[in-house]
């Protein structure tokens, strides 16, 4: 009983994330079960994939986070965007496709197979919604970096965090503290250390970002309109109950 009780807290998120993407039938459910039967642990700061080796399966992430980043010769890495439960992993539509970035283990993770889906089913459009929303993550990334300030760019990416982390409702609210601190790493410590601190800590000294009054996603100065059009159809409140 107790393995059974783990098992579906393993892939409870990443299932309720899917469901709330696009509503999924029996068929969609029964194959991203017999995948998750197959599920493997990555150990954190494994990579999942590497950039520049081809892409043996498609995975789809369970557990735990994950990050997408490029990496230069002399070792320094640039992150990309962050990976949550839910999210998918190495999905191309064509063969042989090459990684073009490498997903690193930011926590132990599980991820296990990414079903196939046929053209035009539910779990299709699922992975098309999923992508398209992390082309979005993409995005608001190379903004952030190019016309931000540090302190706009942590309060813009925690209210990204916050935003996805309501399609998942068993994620740990601290783990986006835990991210935005590696994400930005000795540039702004005492920024980073304080959102790692969790909720506790900003609730004795609000960041700026609640101070404004701004802790919605409408309020994210880097979510472009397609992208909160897509958030606002894929909230739980915009859900079918």
């Amino acid at each position: 009983m107790i393995r059974s009780q783990l098992r579906s807290e393993t892939r409870g998120p990443a299932l309720t994330r899917l469901m709330a993407l696009a509503p999924l039938d029996e068929a969609a459910v029964a194959a991203l079960g017999a995948a998750m039967e197959e599920a493997h642990a990555v150990r954190v700061r494994r990579d999942i994939i590497t950039e520049g080796r081809e892409i043996t399966q498609a995975l789809l992430l369970l557990s735990g986070w994950a990050a997408r980043v490029r990496l230069l010769p002399d070792g320094r890495r640039q992150f990309l965007s962050f990976l949550l439960p839910g999210d998918l992993i190495g999905a191309c539509d064509h063969p042989n496709a090459l990684a073009v970035s490498t997903v690193v283990a930011m926590s132990d993770v599980q991820v296990c197979p990414l079903p196939v889906a046929t053209s035009g089913s539910p779990l299709h459009i699922a992975y098309a919604v999923s992508r398209a929303m992390e082309e979005g993550h993409l995005l608001a990334q190379i903004t952030r970096l190019g016309r931000l300030n540090a302190q706009e760019r942590i309060s813009d990416l925690l209210l990204e965090l916050h935003e996805r982390q309501r399609l998942r409702p068993s994620a740990d609210a601290g783990d986006a503290g835990r991210c935005a601190r590696a994400h930005l790493g000795p540039r702004q410590p005492h920024v980073a250390a304080g959102a790692a601190r969790g909720r506790p800590a900003m609730a004795r000294r609000p960041c700026p970002v609640e101070r404004s009054g701004r802790t919605g996603p409408q309020d994210r100065p880097c979510a472009g309109a397609r992208h909160r059009a897509l958030s606002k159809r894929t909230s739980p409140a915009a859900s079918p109950r």
